[in-house]
């Protein structure tokens, strides 16, 4: 049995995609997506920066974005598809730069998770869950 706030696992990415078909399930566009997808990564402790800027492709206006970059350097972005298409290259859940061939990142400003993270009561507004049940 695990500890509150001890991660299950040390892999970031196992971690996120255990989440993924959760945070998949919820009505939030990219800003309410990455402060859930912040306070999960904070409570488990692993670090990461929160991304703002333009998301951008080939023949469509750049649009305005947020996003989380991981210590390690992947993105993480369940949102991008929401704007861009379901379309291969348009990259979903946790991927590097190279893998998101059909879409471009530009940041304009960054944030760490204090700053940005949901709250313990904003999660679950967003959420309609706790952070614990929604790991569990």
């Amino acid at each position: 049995m695990t500890q509150a706030n001890t991660p299950m696992t040390d892999d970031p990415i196992c971690l996120i995609s255990n989440w993924i078909p959760k945070l998949d399930a919820l009505p939030l566009e990219c800003d309410g997506m990455t402060r859930c997808i912040s306070a999960l990564l904070a409570d488990a402790k692993i670090e990461h920066l929160v991304h703002f800027g333009e998301l951008s492709a080939q023949g469509r206006k750049p649009i305005i974005h947020c996003w989380i970059e991981l210590s390690s350097s992947e993105i993480v972005d369940l949102r991008a598809r929401m704007w861009m298409g379901d379309k291969p290259g348009v990259p979903h859940g946790v991927f590097t730069h190279a893998s998101a061939s059909a879409v471009s990142y530009m940041t304009r400003s960054k944030q760490t998770p204090d700053q940005f993270a949901a709250s313990n009561w904003l999660f679950e507004i967003l959420t309609g869950q706790s952070l614990e049940a929604f790991k569990g």
